[in-house]
Formats: structure tokens, sequence, C-alpha cells
């Protein structure tokens, strides 16, 4: 199973135990919807009208509707009603005209209200200060998701997961193939999308900032710091973390270590990478070249070690260059 195969089945199993969760009680996110909200299937309304008492239910002014699967609620006097992409504004003025019509109430006075939103919701999971189930509103995009959250990483990629619905066939008019399902029949279509967040938020890549769809996952991978070690003649020898979004040129790695001590052979040092493969490349480092302006200084990666020699044996600390890396990762947290 391939690394992204992995993250949708532990995103997609998130989501799952998110749903079981939010069925329990309402949804209550940060994010309150204004008048524009859309109803939409499982939605739960409130609605009131002043003098009806089948508009109410007991110990209550109000009565409780579930929108259904279908779109449709059932209410006194009225009937059935499709209200899938309504707003409560536009519902509160269709159930007073309807009221009006049959001669009930010269001018009802009807309240609406959503108090449980269940149709149009959205989820944050992964490092971000607030993940959880959200809901959307009308014209929402992937920066206003991510200023809900409170707090999320400005670098590296999250993943957008969104499922859409594809009936057989329709496409491109020809027929289901005899292995596929028949013509007709909606299919669910996952795809993961990347968003380079630095991308996304620095605004050089407008195109980033997606309009979002009910159902929609946002995934932000939980980055765990990287480290390059430095030991040898230098004031403080030990392991050091990579700056997630700058380069860190050698001479600075060098430096943050409190820089060669006295006894040191700053022209022999050396910095050892090693590769995807296993094996590993030695670069020479002149320190006391680059900071002369003699020598090009470079950027150093995760996982080198800079080893800086002095007077004793060089193949006194040399020789334990391997065994930093593991050592280091065992006492870091």
């Amino acid at each position: 199973m391939t690394r992204i195969a992995r993250l949708f089945v532990t995103v997609v199993c998130a989501v799952t135990w998110s749903l079981g969760t939010a069925s329990a009680g309402p949804v209550a996110p940060s994010n309150a919807p204004s008048d524009d909200y859309r109803l939409g299937p499982l939605d739960i309304i409130a609605i009131s009208v002043l003098g009806v008492p089948e508009f109410a239910q007991p110990n209550k002014s109000w009565m409780d509707v579930t929108v259904s699967n279908s779109g449709k609620i059932h209410l006194p006097y009225v009937g059935v009603m499709k209200v899938t992409d309504m707003t409560t504004r536009e519902l509160r003025a269709e159930l007073a005209a309807r009221l009006h019509e049959r001669g009930l109430l010269n001018d009802p006075q009807v309240t609406v209200r959503v108090t449980e939103y269940r149709a149009s919701t959205i989820y944050v999971l992964g490092e971000v200060l607030q993940p959880g189930q959200y809901y959307m509103r009308e014209n929402m995009y992937m920066l206003d998701l991510l200023g809900l959250t409170l707090g999320f990483p400005t670098e590296g990629l999250a993943y957008l997961y969104r499922r859409s619905a594809v009936t057989n066939g329709d496409e491109s008019g020809a027929p289901a193939s005899p292995d596929s399902p028949r013509r007709g029949v909606d299919t669910v279509v996952s795809k993961a999308i990347p968003i380079d967040l630095q991308a996304l938020t620095s605004g050089t890549q407008p195109e980033l900032n997606l309009k979002l769809q009910s159902g929609d996952v946002l995934y932000v991978p939980y980055n765990r710091p990287k480290y390059y070690y430095v030991t040898g003649e230098v004031s403080t020898p030990g392991a050091y973390e990579v700056p997630p979004a700058r380069p860190l040129m050698v001479s600075q790695a060098i430096a943050l270590s409190g820089g060669p001590a006295r006894t040191a052979k700053t022209s022999e040092g050396i910095l050892v990478r090693f590769k995807d493969d296993g094996t590993r490349e030695e670069i020479g480092v002149d320190f006391r070249a680059i900071m002369r302006g003699k020598k090009a200084d470079f950027p150093i990666q995760a996982n080198d070690i800079i080893f800086i020699p002095g007077s004793n044996a060089k193949t006194l600390g040399y020789g334990v260059l391997t065994a930093i890396p593991s050592a280091a990762l065992a006492v870091i947290p």
C-alpha cells in the first residue's frame, strides 16, 4: 500500500469516527451560519407560528422538524414541502404565504431557525488547533476554513479529500462494460487534492484557495521536526532542529552549536550525508575559508553530521559519526 493510500485510509477512518460521534448530539462549531445557509437533508429545524398550537410540541413553543433524506418536511395545514436549498428566510416567507392562502391567518407570524446543522458539513483533521466538524457557509473557501481552525501550519502539504458521485456511462454516453456497475448507477469517486500551505497562505498560488463542497475533508499531516548533528571541537555539540521554512547554511549550523573551539582545526571539517539508498557522502567543510569568503557556503540537509576535528587524533571522533543519528534520536522527544 502506498503512502498516499495509507494516508487516505487514516483520514477515512477518522471521518467515520467523527460521523459516529457527531450523531450523538448537535454540531456546535464556531462558524454559526447566517440566513444565507441552505437547508439540506438531516438538518433539524425549529418552526413556530404565533397563535397556532399545532406548530408546537409539549413544553415547547415550537416544533422540531427533521429534513428527510429526500429534502422534505411535513407540517400541519401545509403538508409535505421540499425545502432543500432554501434559506430559513425563504422557508419563513413560503410558510407564511401558504398559511395565508389557506385562510388560516391574515398575517402569519412565522419563526424558522436551524437547531442542528447536518447537511453541509466539512471536516478538518490533523495538525490544526481546533480539528473537528464544521458546517459550511455559502461560498466558503479554503482560507475561510483554515481561519476557523485558529491555528495551522503555514508550510508543507495538506490534502483536501473530495467525494463525488458519477453515474456510469453518463459522461461518454457509452454503455457500461460487463465488468462495471450497470449504466445509470451512481458510483462514489474519491480524490485527494494536494494543497501547498505556504503557496496558499502567501497568495502566490491563488488557485489553491478552492471553493469548498459539503463533505470535504481537509487533512493537515503532522510534521515531525528534522535534525542535523554537530560533533567534535565545537562549544555545544549535539542535535539541532532544521528550520522548516528556510535553508540553513553549513556556516550557520556550526555557529548555532556555539562555533569552533580554540583547539579546532576549522579547515579540516567534514560533513557526512546519508543518502536514500543507504550510502553516505563525505563533503569537506573548510569553515575558515567559508567565513573569509574564499569558499562557497552551502545548505545542510536533515540528518547531516558536521564533524569539526581538534588536536586529538582525527579518527577518534570520526569513527563514531555513524552512531550519532540513532543515539541522538533515542533521547529526542
